[in-house]
């Protein structure tokens, strides 16, 4: 029906394709309510509906959060975010936290971004628990501000 084609580019491309989506993986674990993810890989579109499907299976209750770590992640395609961003209901948003190297560029808007710590620790760091990092580096802080003003 339709003519075949001399060069072989087509089938390289979709050779290339599918070598992209089976270049990601995602590891889950609970730990009390909370459910870890984490990603490893390319993270295109087909990774973001894996994603997609992953949280909305996952997302039953408000009270529950949603940990998702990016650091192993090598390259995010923009397609991949824009899916994510379009197919990720906002109402959910409030309940999933990205942490690592590329959560800037994964997570969609409304979602909690960390450094890192937030997955580590493995809870809403409010800034009072006993040996908190976060603790230590506002209170850090503080005394810096409280040094520069005394200076002036």
């Amino acid at each position: 029906m339709f003519p075949q084609r001399k060069d072989k580019s087509y089938c390289k491309h979709n050779e290339r394709r599918k070598k992209l989506e089976n270049n990601f993986t995602m590891k889950t674990h609970k730990q009390d309510k909370d459910l870890h993810i984490d990603m490893k890989g390319t993270f295109d579109g087909a990774s973001a509906f894996a994603l997609i499907h992953e949280l909305g299976n996952k997302i039953y209750d408000k009270n529950n959060s949603i940990y998702v770590e990016t650091k192993d992640i090598s390259k995010v395609y923009p397609f991949g975010r824009a899916i994510l961003a379009s197919n990720l209901p906002k109402a959910c948003r409030k309940c999933v936290y990205f942490s690592g190297a590329m959560a800037d560029r994964i997570a969609p808007e409304g979602c909690a971004r960390g450094n890192g710590n937030l997955h580590q620790g493995c809870h809403k760091c409010t800034g009072n628990c006993e040996n908190c990092p976060c603790k230590k580096s506002s209170t850090l802080n503080s005394q810096t501000e409280r040094i520069s003003a005394y200076k002036k």
